[in-house]
């Protein structure tokens, strides 16, 4: 006998995720080599405790919210992280390319693709 699906899900949604029953086919579900099922083996089994709340209470004290509860944040955060995630904007690419692709049609598909590449790494990198 097995446990029925329905029981396993609402026990790994009890525990927030933090259960055992989520790796019992582990070798099944993503097909790991040999090597890591021996590194995943020689790894220390948890023991599965009681839930145990948090006392300590975040502070949300410095957040603002809109008149429809949704927070706001500042634009210089969200700019600071574009800049840091993305980087510099580029300009002009489109144009590169749409020129690159129209110029000559009797190039190979490998041709192009090598083209395309040298173009635009050369703008990104």
């Amino acid at each position: 006998l097995t446990t029925p699906r329905q029981i396993k899900a609402r026990e790994v949604l009890k525990r927030g995720f933090m259960s055992n029953l989520l790796f019992d086919n582990i070798s099944g579900i993503f097909q790991a080599s040999q090597t890591v099922l021996d590194i995943l083996n020689e790894l220390p089994v948890e023991k599965e405790g009681k839930v145990q709340d948090s006392s300590d209470l975040l502070d949300f004290s410095d957040v603002t919210v809109d008149d429809e509860g949704n927070a706001v944040v500042d634009h210089e955060i969200v700019v600071n992280q574009q800049m840091r995630l993305f980087g510099e904007k580029v300009y002009g690419l489109g144009e590169s390319v749409a020129e690159l692709v129209t110029k000559d049609e009797e190039r190979t598909q490998k041709q192009l693709v090598n083209d395309l590449s040298k173009t635009v790494s050369s703008v990104i990198v």
